[in-house]
């Protein structure tokens, strides 16, 4: 929160400049580059200036940088941008122009005649490779050709962005890519799939396949994993790496798998029931990254354990090791919650990340799934060695292993040798639809996963203990290099960590002892002290008593913790007449020691408190606007996915709401608060926005107060902060009394069609169309004998045989259609992109519906007569096509009525 409140007061004052161009900010003060404003406007000027020059846009960004950040912590990670920004600068050849956009995204924009992308690359391999020995950094380039000038500096960076995502992708792990017509094309085909899916889902386009796992000495089955096809109706079996990614993009991939989970619980009810529990093989179903910010998500899982009657035990629930990269704390957290709701936990595809490791360490998984396309199963290898350690270290654990992608036999026998008797791959089946599966299951044995036989020390562990032995004179080597092994690691921790702190000891927790190990202003190394003589010389120089016992509570609850999480402390400390603000962190680094770690944070707790204050009364400024316009304020911080919200909740004050992962999660998390039929439309806002459209004002419905839904309109424009990152901003208003207004003012009383001013305005605006011109039908109709009907059965029943027609016609007709009651029983529509004979055809059925309708009073059936016109590519104005249906509706009633005639066309 703190975060997200600093970057808001940054906006802030952003904003109060945006209406004098003098103050606004065209250089990224951190990297001493440009921003995105000064690029744009940089960057349109050079190319303009040198047409006889051909210009590529370079967009590149440091792989792994996030994590950097959270290990090193924030001020290093300001630091790299800011040597980034140097070495770019200094890099730069003559006519070219370098930003930072945001975060660790830069951009240049430089002659392609000086432009070599493997020379930039090895450049930056270089330097990266001697900033920081003990952290490995990767750069890939998306590269843009310039050819036409005149395009929009935001589009070339977009275009540019695209080429570097296509170089993280592909297959080949390219260091650059450039941008062609393929890349947009592929964004084009994403949100066509995207489009498509909720219809894909109504229509069970998503069958399930499954690929059998098995226990590799007994030969039985132990269960399968769930996995997905799209049979496209046009594409054909399209694989999971066609759409998966792009569900995951577009934050539908929350649905998908409740889909996918349901059809699973579907499947195993239906085998209990005509197999029997004994017979039925044990399913594992996925969870992506996304589904892990669900709230409800244990909650959903349980509910479909209900709702089919299914022991918990029959579905196992798939995590990915690269879930906890992005998000460990959400991770661990809902892993722990569906464990004690009865679930099994498998990791999957492990070794494929970064952190394994901490994978393994900080989430209570129950199965250990090896991703073999990482590790070469072969025991000569190095991947080899490497997984029959983990395998050995999976038995510690008292945890089953599985193996993905096995393929040949060799591979197999080896797993097996090491440990690993549970596989999965093509060797033993491909994934499979489910009647072959089924006929799988039926036609041999199956059993369950069992945890491994544990591994204790052997025997002959008594030697350790003897004095002579030759056991014990090797352990006590062991030993002696233990501690100088130490040593060597508190060395290396404290010439890491002086980079940022300006003091570090080491605490010994098993003898409560201090020792320096360095100091910014006192020679380093120095005596060890006891932890008591160390607080008795502190303690003076800390004025308050609150502070004091904070401190020393701290220390005592970094002795007694696990050490998982560092422990920190900010204090004031007072030397003669000077008063600072000093942090104190403590880091565990073994089972015996950790290093209290020293920084002075004056500048940085100063800042915090005016910012504090800055917010304070930017949140009254807030509360005053709401109040007094009844309106919803409404920022979304692009480079954070967030929004936060300004709401006064009917007399109960102003309230602030922060929604992370907005954009991420709204299908999944928001489709309660905003209408269904809208998700597309608030959406679009935002791809507006990305697109460069700098306002848009947009009309949707939602229920923000939980009193149902509304119609609202949001007005939004868009800024950027000095950080690069483009916000959308501006008011959201309840339109509940205009739409009605507009409504009556536009809409006919008795059919609910449009009236007769509101048709005319929509077929112009048609028309203005050449396609819907050329390929188009105009219809004029009106209800046979009707004044017979009013003056027969009275007013009141003609109303509501009007209203009944008009329901009929919006019954057989589109929404894309215009439908029009243009004044007593006469209705105009204009049937947008239709044939004639299709049109005749539904205006056949109009009439059989019709002439079913039936009133008090009435003694003959009710009838319409019709006149139909082809529009054709000179129609232009509402009377070009409304006079020649007209002739024709006539022509339909001179004949004898109940009939539909067509516009004859003269020569």
């Amino acid at each position: 929160m703190e975060n997200w409140r600093r970057r808001r007061c940054r906006v802030e004052k952003n904003r109060r400049g945006w209406g004098r161009s003098a103050l606004s900010p065209d250089f990224d003060a951190l990297s001493g580059l440009l921003s995105r404003r000064g690029f744009s406007a940089k960057t349109q000027s050079l190319v303009s200036a040198h047409p006889d020059e051909r210009y590529v846009l370079v967009y590149g960004d440091i792989d792994r940088f996030k994590v950097y950040n959270d290990r090193f912590g924030t001020a290093a990670g300001d630091q790299l941008l800011a040597a980034v920004g140097a070495v770019i600068r200094k890099a730069l050849p003559e006519h070219a122009v370098a930003a930072r956009l945001r975060a660790d995204h830069f951009v240049s924009c430089l002659p392609r005649s000086a432009f070599d992308p493997d020379r930039i690359l090895a450049l930056f391999d270089d330097w990266f490779t001697s900033y920081r020995q003990d952290f490995t950094f990767f750069v890939r380039l998306g590269i843009f050709a310039i050819d036409d000038p005149e395009l929009d500096v935001s589009l070339m960076c977009d275009r540019a962005l695209l080429a570097l995502r296509s170089a993280k992708s592909s297959a080949d792990s390219s260091k650059y890519a450039f941008y062609d017509k393929t890349l947009r094309d592929s964004v084009i085909k994403e949100q066509e799939l995207a489009g498509e899916m909720a219809t894909a889902l109504d229509q069970g386009q998503f069958p399930l396949f499954f690929q059998p796992q098995y226990s590799y000495a007994t030969k039985r089955m132990i269960g399968a994993e769930v996995l997905a096809r799209w049979d496209h109706p046009v594409k054909g079996l399209l694989g999971p790496l066609e759409f998966i990614p792009v569900f995951e993009r577009t934050g539908l991939i929350y649905d998908f798998d409740h889909y996918i989970w349901e059809q699973s619980c579907q499947c195993l009810r239906a085998w209990i029931d005509r197999y029997g529990l004994e017979r039925t093989p044990r399913l594992s179903v996925n969870l992506s990254r996304i589904d892990i910010y669900q709230e409800d998500l244990c909650e959903q899982l349980c509910g479909l354990i209900a709702k089919y009657a299914i022991p918990k035990g029959m579905l196992h629930i798939e995590i990915t090791e690269g879930a906890y990269t992005e998000a460990p704390v959400q991770l661990v957290g809902i892993v722990a919650k569906l464990q004690e709701a009865g679930f099994q936990i498998e990791m999957d595809d492990f070794g494929s990340g970064f952190s394994s490791l901490n994978t393994l360490k900080d989430v209570p998984i129950d199965v250990l799934k090896l991703d073999m396309g990482f590790l070469d199963a072969r025991e000569s290898t190095r991947g080899g060695l490497i997984l029959a350690s983990v395998v050995r270290m999976a038995r510690w654990l008292d945890l089953p292993t599985i193996a993905e992608g096995v393929e040949t036999p060799e591979q197999a026998a080896y797993l097996a040798s090491i440990g690993c008797t549970y596989m999965q791959g093509y060797l033993f089946s491909r994934p499979i639809a489910l009647e072959a599966f089924e006929e799988l299951f039926l036609g041999g044995l199956s059993e369950e996963i069992c945890r491994p036989l544990s591994e204790g020390p052997g025997e002959g562990s008594t030697d350790l203990w003897s004095a002579d032995t030759q056991f014990a004179h090797t352990f006590s080597d062991y030993v002696n290099g233990q501690r100088q092994r130490h040593e060597t690691d508190m060395q290396r921790y404290a010439a890491v960590l002086c980079t940022v702190y300006e003091e570090i000891f080491e605490f010994d927790r098993v003898h409560d002892t201090f020792r320096m190990l360095y100091s910014s202003t006192l020679p380093s190394g120095g005596a060890t002290i006891s932890l008591v003589d160390a607080l008795a010389r502190l303690m003076p120089y800390i004025p308050l008593e609150a502070d004091r016992v904070h401190l020393k509570k701290m220390l005592e609850e970094s002795s007694q913790s696990d050490g998982r999480e560092p422990l920190s402390f900010t204090y004031r400390l007072k030397v003669d007449d000077d008063t600072t603000w000093r942090q104190s962190t403590i880091l565990r680094v073994s089972d015996t020691s950790m290093l209290c770690c020293n920084k002075d944070v004056t500048e940085l707790v100063e800042a915090e408190e005016r910012s504090r204050h800055e917010s304070a009364w930017q949140s009254e400024r807030y509360r005053r606007l709401i109040e007094m316009t009844r309106k919803i304020s409404f920022d979304y911080d692009s480079e954070l996915d967030t929004v936060l919200f300004y709401l006064d909740r009917a007399g109960k004050g102003t309230e602030e709401e922060v929604i992370p992962h907005y954009l991420e999660t709204m299908s999944a998390v928001r489709s309660g608060i905003v209408h269904a039929d809208s998700i597309e439309t608030v959406r679009g806002m935002f791809e507006r926005a990305r697109a460069g459209e700098n306002e848009m004002s947009v009309e949707y419905q939602a229920d923000y107060y939980g009193r149902g839904y509304a119609w609202y309109r949001a007005d939004m424009f868009v800024a950027h902060d000095d950080a690069g990152a483009w916000h959308l901003v501006g008011l959201i208003e309840n339109i509940d009394d205009e739409r009605a207004l507009r409504f009556r003012a536009e809409y006919d009383a008795a059919t609910g069609l449009n009236n007769h001013a509101a048709t005319q305005d929509l077929i112009v605006a048609a028309l203005a169309d050449a396609e819907v011109r050329g390929h188009s039908v105009c219809v004029v109709m009106d209800i046979d004998d009707f004044k017979q009907v009013n003056d027969t059965c009275g007013h009141i029943q003609g109303d509501m045989l009007l209203h009944e027609v008009g329901g009929i016609l919006r019954a057989c007709f589109r929404k894309s259609d215009i439908l029009g009651r243009v004044g007593g029983d006469e209705f105009v529509l204009l049937l947008k992109n239709v044939d004639v004979q299709t049109a005749v055809h539904k205006l056949e059925q109009v009439k059989l519906q019709v002439s079913a309708v039936r009133e008090n009073g009435m003694d003959q059936p009710l009838s319409v007569s019709v006149g139909v016109y082809e529009t054709q590519p000179d129609d232009r104005t509402y009377r070009d096509v409304f006079v020649k249906a007209d002739e024709a509706l006539y022509r339909a009633k001179r004949s004898g009525k109940d009939r539909i005639c067509l516009h004859a066309f003269s020569g």
